[in-house]
């Protein structure tokens, strides 16, 4: 008689009956369904953000350019976009 292992696979033939452990008669094996294995999920590393210092003030909204003097205690005195952007950058100058 045939027994096999269920858990390393491995058969043997003897002619008493074996017991125990994982030792199992070679017709009663239940074969069980390989699991389906996952495909790997590639991970991606986030993309780092890199701020600079280097921005557009020409791409502001006089508003924006307004609040952002207030924020850097800039004080105006223009109202004119050009003449805000002037005297902003003439502050960083200093």
């Amino acid at each position: 008689m045939k027994f096999k292992n269920t858990k390393t696979g491995v058969v043997i033939d003897l002619t008493a009956p074996i017991s125990g452990g994982n030792w199992v008669a070679l017709g009663e094996v239940e074969e069980k369904p390989t699991p389906k294995v996952k495909p790997e999920v590639e991970i991606k590393p986030k993309e780092e953000v890199v701020e600079t210092d280097d921005f557009d003030l020409t791409k502001m909204t006089v508003d924006e350019l307004k609040t952002f003097a207030t924020e850097n205690d800039i004080e105006l005195s223009a109202t004119k976009k050009a003449d805000i952007i002037e005297e902003i950058a003439k502050a960083f100058e200093m």
